[in-house]
């Protein structure tokens, strides 16, 4: 049974970073705090208790969610899920924290797809 969710501080580093031109910066901090809450009660749910997750490739083992058209990846141990990458909606490049099964937070190591 999952009983955390990990945020790593680059992944929240960024998550913060988001803008948004129609918004003032109180109403788009409120909205990440509403998304972080709506993201891990679908990952914490029993009926998504099924995921998709890459079989085969560089990218074997993560698995994927989108929620208000951001772009989730993440893995998923026995008791825990680490978050290690999030994709703004437009954003071209994602970068995930992860390399070789384990986090990083050296810029040079990351992912790019």
């Amino acid at each position: 049974m999952i009983m955390d969710i990990i945020w790593p501080k680059p992944i929240k580093i960024k998550l913060f970073s988001f803008k948004s031109a129609h918004f003032t910066s109180a109403e788009t901090r409120s909205y990440l705090e509403a998304l972080i809450m709506k993201i891990e009660e679908t990952l914490l749910s029993d009926v998504v208790s099924l995921r998709y997750k890459e079989e085969i490739g560089k990218f074997k083992g993560i698995s994927r969610i989108v929620i208000d058209k951001f772009k989730i990846y993440y893995k998923q141990t026995v008791s825990k899920i680490i978050i290690i990458g999030i994709k703004f909606p437009g954003e071209k490049v994602i970068r995930l924290w992860l390399i070789h099964n384990r986090l990083i937070s050296n810029p040079k190591e990351i992912i790019k797809f």
